[in-house]
């Protein structure tokens, strides 16, 4: 009868420290689901933030290229309009010829000049539209890597939340039967509150 009460009490103390040692264990993986929650949320502020400023980026490089659209446009009814003056410069009356000349070659250095600095505007709306281009496809890239780093996380944090069931089963599984009524009144695991 001491030796069975003996063992009963081994028992009970090797439960205990089972108990203990799951505890313990719980806190640990509390903490590191904290952790895992914290990142993912970090992260998830982070893939918004590069969203955002690859819809910036989108909406600068669509005005750029609604502005070099509008120059182009600008540009060739400009071209149009001094052509045709030209030609009607160069239309006038015989006794105007000589002047006619003269005010058809200043003109046209007008036009050349304006033709110039329009083509040193339009390239250089191009290099601002090649700008904004390469920010929004390098913001989207960031996006993207941040999303796989979240949905990875995630995916990590569900594998940690089957551990609480999976410790208490093998906990059962491993309490010896006679210890079980003195333990059920006191539940060790609850996880549902923690997850």
């Amino acid at each position: 009868m001491a030796d069975e009460l003996s063992q009963m009490r081994s028992e009970r103390a090797a439960a205990i420290a089972g108990e203990r040692v799951a505890s313990t264990r719980a806190i640990e993986l509390e903490r590191l689901v904290d952790q895992l929650h914290l990142q993912i949320s970090e992260l998830t502020e982070q893939r918004d933030l590069e969203l955002r400023r690859a819809d910036r980026a989108e909406a600068a490089r669509q005005h750029l290229d609604a502005r070099l659209h509008e120059a182009l446009k600008t540009a060739k009814s400009e071209r149009e309009d001094w052509a045709e003056y030209v030609r009607s410069v160069e239309n006038r009356t015989l006794s105007d010829v000589d002047r006619s000349r003269q005010e058809a070659k200043d003109l046209q250095a007008q036009l050349n000049n304006q033709a110039k600095a329009q083509r040193a505007i339009e390239e250089q709306l191009r290099k601002e539209l090649h700008a904004a281009q390469s920010a929004a496809i390098s913001a989207g890239q960031a996006a993207d890597v941040l999303r796989g780093r979240c949905e990875a996380l995630e995916t990590q944090l569900s594998s940690l939340r089957e551990l609480p069931a999976q410790l208490e089963a093998a906990f059962k599984r491993n309490t010896p039967k006679q210890a079980a009524p003195r333990l059920s009144a006191r539940p060790i695991f609850a996880w549902s509150h923690w997850l």
